[in-house]
């Protein structure tokens, strides 16, 4: 067992001891240019709430609507 940890404190010594080629920080600075998710290919404008919610793609699930006071949503009582 001593051995072992003998042979961990070598490591140690070794990665303390040597020089390691840091990267430099301005690269990770630099702002990498970033493309819209959606693309609007219509003449419709979309307003700023429209465009985050599209841009949350396909697999985003929309809250289903409240319901007030213990009563269903407007489109469960108008079937019945």
């Amino acid at each position: 067992m001593e051995n072992y940890y003998n042979n961990l404190n070598k490591k140690l010594d070794n990665l303390q001891s040597t020089n390691h080629k840091h990267h430099k920080l301005e690269s990770r600075n630099q702002q990498q240019p970033f493309y819209q998710h959606t693309v609007n290919l219509t003449n419709i404008n979309f307003t700023t709430e429209e465009q985050k919610l599209l841009d949350q793609g396909m697999q985003y699930c929309m809250p289903q609507p409240t319901r007030h006071n213990g009563q269903p949503s407007s489109s469960k009582r108008n079937r019945q």
